[in-house]
């Protein structure tokens, strides 16, 4: 099996998607989200609450030595 990754404008990507509908069988399609927006915003909260969670073991005087440490006291 050969995998492509094409960029192409709606118009085309609906014809292209309604042809290779045609050969379902033999044909696996996923949908590549472009959007990079959703990833960042996940990845700020996650840096956020990693970022809480430091502080939190600040308040409550936890040492910690590596991040192994931070998920053992979660």
């Amino acid at each position: 099996m050969q995998a492509y990754q094409l960029e192409v404008n709606d118009n085309i990507s609906d014809k292209i998607l309604w042809l290779l509908s045609s050969f379902k069988n033999d044909v696996k399609i996923k949908k590549i989200n472009l959007n990079n927006d959703t990833k960042l915003d996940e990845i700020t909260i996650s840096v956020k609450n990693a970022l809480n969670e430091v502080e939190n073991s600040k308040k409550n005087n936890i040492e910690l030595n590596n991040a192994w440490d931070l998920v053992d006291e979660l």
